[in-house]
């Protein structure tokens, strides 16, 4: 049986980048167009539900929990914040699905190693995008927001076979079509 995430299964779908670059906004917008073979993987993270996000909220000892019972398929720290992937991912690969999921760039050699035929995609945005795009989230103060901003650095190890890089700064439709396209060939593909 093929490793969960190969070809001749479903696909994962990584989707990575910096935070304000859109990437819940594509993945939820892919989803509205495809929704046949495609599947939005929930994240539970840490942080209180703010109605912005389609985040599942989970208190950390959950979250640990989940870990410690194999629950996850996947789970990193980042910002002081826990996030996980439920283990329901891999029967929608099983089952031939394209799964798309919000993941961390210091996490993406672990779901390598985790899920090997995953197809990484990395959304970025210039970077007075994404300060105005967290600033109107107003989730953060200026301080957190000039973190997040410093690691939009390119420090991050992602030189990675089949990475497909979207620009999101500026036209949400073309960074759609492209993503779009790039989905509609794993489904084929599958």
């Amino acid at each position: 049986m093929p490793a969960p995430g190969t070809r001749g299964e479903g696909t994962l779908v990584y989707v990575m980048g910096p935070s304000g670059a859109g990437k819940d906004t594509l993945m939820a917008e892919a989803k509205r167009l495809l929704p046949d073979g495609l599947v939005l993987a929930t994240r539970l993270v840490t942080r209180p539900a703010d109605g912005l996000s389609p985040d599942r909220f989970v208190s950390e000892e959950r979250l640990r929990g989940l870990i410690r019972d194999g629950r996850l398929a996947l789970h990193w720290r980042c910002h002081g914040l826990g996030y996980g992937i439920e283990r329901t991912i891999d029967e929608d690969l099983r089952e031939g699905r394209v799964v798309l999921v919000n993941g961390s760039r210091d996490y993406l050699r672990r779901a390598l190693g985790l899920y090997p035929g995953l197809s990484p995609v990395l959304v970025t945005a210039e970077p007075s995008v994404l300060k105005a795009r967290l600033e109107k989230r107003a989730r953060e103060d200026g301080d957190s927001i000039l973190g997040r901003l410093l690691r939009t650095d390119g420090s991050f190890d992602l030189d990675t076979d089949g990475l497909l890089v979207i620009d999101n700064s500026r036209n949400l439709r073309g960074a759609t079509e492209r993503f779009l396209g790039h989905l509609k060939g794993l489904l084929a593909a599958g």
